[in-house]
């Protein structure tokens, strides 16, 4: 006669299987600018598009963690030429882009840490008084990297008291300024 230990656990096996959900699309390697369209697509087709680039980007990130109220979930900056952009930062950070919209890609960063986000047609937010701050492991590496690639270290690696590791800033060539940050 079986325990009820092992009633227990037949019951938890029984249980009904883990639903696995499908994979994100593949990275796009390049995207040639497209003309202006005179008039708007239709609302059905933009709310088809905005749908499929919330279940992409949430079976994107379907293992993280359940972002908490006050977490950054996701980030939006400009670059003039999105086929430039989208190749610059996917060699730099290794982030991955998909088509979203007609001026505009999605990416979610390595291992699908962290917040998604969307790099848009237009002038990059230059100025730097928002500053998006990009972990690494090896910042010499990164700021040398960055630099092969036509950035410009414009504030050196710099501890952060208190123990909290140490952050750059980067120009990049289309004119966005990034932070990086690492521990050490």
């Amino acid at each position: 006669m079986p325990t009820k230990t092992a009633t227990r656990r037949t019951a938890v096996k029984a249980a009904a299987p883990v639903k696995k959900l499908p994979p994100p699309p593949p990275p796009v390697k390049a995207i040639a600018p497209k003309a202006q369209k005179p008039a708007a697509a239709p609302a059905a087709a933009s709310a088809a598009k905005l749908e499929a680039h919330g279940e992409a980007c949430s079976a994107a990130h379907a293992h993280a963690a359940i972002p908490q109220n006050g977490s950054i979930v996701h980030v939006e900056f400009s670059t003039p030429d999105l086929e430039k952009g989208s190749k610059l930062y996917a060699q730099l950070f290794g982030w991955q882009f998909f088509p979203f919209m007609e001026n505009e890609m999605y990416f979610t960063t390595q291992g699908n840490w962290g917040p998604c986000g969307c790099l848009q047609r237009g002038a990059p937010a230059a100025d730097a008084k928002t500053m998006l701050y990009v972990n690494t492991d090896n910042m010499a590496g990164l700021l040398a990297k960055a630099q092969g690639l036509g950035a410009t270290t414009t504030k050196p690696r710099t501890e952060i008291p208190g123990g909290h590791g140490y952050f750059a800033h980067l120009r990049m060539p289309d004119g966005n300024v990034f932070g990086i940050h690492s521990k050490n």
